[in-house]
C-alpha cells in the first residue's frame, strides 16, 4: 500500500499538471563510499523537481579516528559542497570554498554515453531498477535507475538516464553512492534549495577551477615542506599531478 501510494505520488510529480502547480520536492538521501586513499563515508542528499537538481554533498568521516577527529575540527557550515544541475540550460555548477574564496564552477552538463540493459533487474527502496553502464571522467560505471522514477538525476555529476540514479558504483571500487531514503517534502519547506548561492566570490570555467585546485595543493605542499627539518628527505617531494586518487581522473580536454 505504502509503495503503490509513493508510486501514485510519482505519476502527479511528472504529470503534466506539474508545471502548473511546483508545490512539491523530492529528497533522496545517499550514503557515499570513497576509497581515495584512506576510506571515507558520507551521507548526501538529492533534491530535485522535474528540471533541476541539487546534491549536497555532507562531511565525509574519514575511516581512522585521529583523522577523523582532525578533519571534523577544520570543516565549518561553509565548508559544504553542492552541485546544481539544470536540464533546461544544460549546465552543472559547483559551489566550493577554495582558498577561504567561495566559487560558483560551471560547465556544460556532461554527456554521459550509458549502455542500458534490460536483462539484469534490481530492487532498491522497494523500485525495480535497471541497470547500466557508462564511462566518465576516467572511471566506468555500474548504475542502478528506476523508470518509476522518471528524471534524469543522480548523487554527485552522474545523471542522463530515464529514471533516478539509485545506486551506482565505479569498476574500481574506489567510488559508491547507495540510496537510503526517497521522499516528498512540500517546496516551501526547501525553498531555496535548488536556487544558486549569490555571496560567491567569482564564476569560474572547469578548466580554470582544475589549475586553481592544482595551485592550491601545490602551494599547501610548499608550506609542509618548508616545516621539516632541513635534513628530512621528504623536503625533496615533488607535486604528484596524477589524479587516479581523485573522483574525477581525466578531464575532456586532457583525452589523447
Amino acid at each position: 500500500m505504502k509503495k503503490t501510494k509513493l508510486i501514485i505520488l510519482l505519476i502527479l510529480f511528472t504529470a503534466n499538471t506539474y508545471a502548473q502547480n511546483k508545490s512539491t520536492i523530492a529528497v533522496v538521501e545517499y550514503t557515499t563510499k570513497l576509497k581515495l586513499g584512506l576510506p571515507a563515508e558520507n551521507t548526501s542528499r538529492l533534491f530535485f523537481n522535474n528540471n533541476q537538481s541539487c546534491f549536497i554533498e555532507g562531511k565525509f568521516n574519514i575511516k581512522k579516528k585521529q583523522e577523523q577527529e582532525n578533519i571534523q575540527d577544520k570543516q565549518s557550515k561553509h565548508d559544504t559542497i553542492k552541485y546544481y544541475v539544470d536540464l533546461t540550460k544544460k549546465q552543472l555548477f559547483k559551489e566550493e570554498l577554495v582558498d577561504n574564496e567561495l566559487y560558483l564552477i560551471k560547465e556544460i552538463l556532461p554527456k554521459i554515453e550509458w549502455n542500458l540493459s534490460f536483462k539484469e533487474k534490481d530492487s532498491i527502496l522497494g523500485f525495480l531498477c535497471n541497470k547500466a553502464k557508462g564511462n566518465f571522467r576516467g572511471r566506468t560505471y555500474t548504475a542502478w535507475y528506476a523508470p518509476d522514477i522518471p528524471v534524469h538525476f543522480g548523487p554527485w555529476k552522474l545523471q542522463g538516464l530515464p529514471g533516478l540514479i539509485l545506486k551506482v558504483s565505479d569498476d574500481l571500487e574506489q567510488v559508491e553512492f547507495s540510496a537510503i531514503s526517497l521522499e516528498y517534502k512540500k517546496e516551501d519547506e526547501y525553498s531555496n534549495a535548488l536556487e544558486l548561492p549569490s555571496n560567491y566570490f567569482k564564476t569560474i570555467g572547469l578548466e580554470e577551477y582544475v589549475s586553481l585546485i592544482d595551485k592550491s595543493e601545490e602551494e599547501e605542499l610548499k608550506k609542509i615542506m618548508a616545516s621539516m627539518p632541513r635534513d628530512s628527505k621528504a623536503r625533496n617531494i615533488k607535486m604528484n599531478k596524477d589524479r587516479t586518487s581523485k573522483i574525477e581522473m581525466k578531464y575532456e580536454w586532457e583525452q589523447d
